[in-house]
């Protein structure tokens, strides 16, 4: 029986408030210790496609993901963020995403958003690349634990100085875990086929993080496995057999009736 705690992310200490973190963490430590070619091809497959979203189905021209950093939480300098011209926000959850509701397009966030920003607006991490001018706001839940517009909003005010709520609803890129251990497939897929460098190491981390995503219920649908299924019986040579056999009836071993007789009274 293969043991988790091998896995690289799985650790004795299992503290249930931490999972979304733990996860969390898990995918930012990967993209930390991928080389910047893998870490490069995993963020532009997974981000390509939200990000032509958000854009009205124009093909933006891709940042490169070669020397991008991350930090998790609070770790970072929130100054030096407001100053990048590409903020994103990339939710990631179990489910899909709904949208912003349309009513308050075009007021500004400061209108809507209650007085008080939300309790502990801490994000869950950030990718970022001072050099090329993004930064992506990370807020990631698991399971059945929905994403909280309230939260983002305050996100989008506290951290990245965007007010507008129109501004904020082109820069969220939603996304699922599903998605995220579908890019994964993609990079090893890749470096099966050679297009992409991977050594031994990054190969274990990458095959760790698909795992480490299966023990929460998120895996790559693959099919049904049919191979170990029996084969149907051959009903037809069944049914010949069946025909080729007489029935023989044998009443030697029957007990003699017994003897009685009614009489009249």
């Amino acid at each position: 029986m293969h043991d988790r705690h091998l896995n690289l992310f799985y650790s004795y200490n299992q503290d249930s408030e931490l999972v979304e973190n733990n996860l969390t963490r898990a995918w930012l430590v990967s993209l930390r210790l991928l080389s910047g070619k893998a870490r490069d091809f995993l963020l532009r497959s997974l981000l390509t496609e939200p990000v032509r979203r958000v854009r009205g189905g124009h093909e933006p021209e891709s940042p490169s993901f070669l020397d991008a950093h991350v930090a998790l939480q609070g770790h970072i300098d929130k100054a030096m963020l407001r100053r990048l011209p590409q903020r994103y926000i990339i939710t990631i959850a179990g489910d899909e995403c709904e949208e912003f509701e349309d009513s308050n397009s075009g007021q500004d966030l400061r209108s809507i958003a209650p007085q008080e920003p939300y309790p502990g607006s801490i994000p869950d991490g950030w990718i970022y690349d001072e050099n090329q001018g993004y930064c992506y706001l990370t807020e990631c839940k698991v399971g059945t634990n929905p994403l909280n517009e309230r939260q983002t909003r305050s996100h989008a005010r506290e951290w990245l100085a965007i007010q507008d709520l129109r501004d904020l609803r082109d820069r969220i890129l939603p996304l699922t875990w599903t998605d995220v251990a579908g890019a994964i497939e993609q990079v090893i897929k890749e470096a099966d086929s050679g297009k992409l460098p991977l050594n031994e190491q990054e190969r274990q981390v990458m095959t760790d993080l698909r795992e480490y995503l299966g023990f929460f219920g998120y895996r790559v649908f693959r099919g049904f496995d049919f191979t170990l299924l029996m084969k149907p019986p051959d009903f037809a040579r069944l049914l010949r057999r069946v025909r080729q056999v007489r029935i023989r009836l044998d009443f030697s071993g029957l007990t003699q009736p017994p003897e009685f007789r009614l009489n009249r009274t």
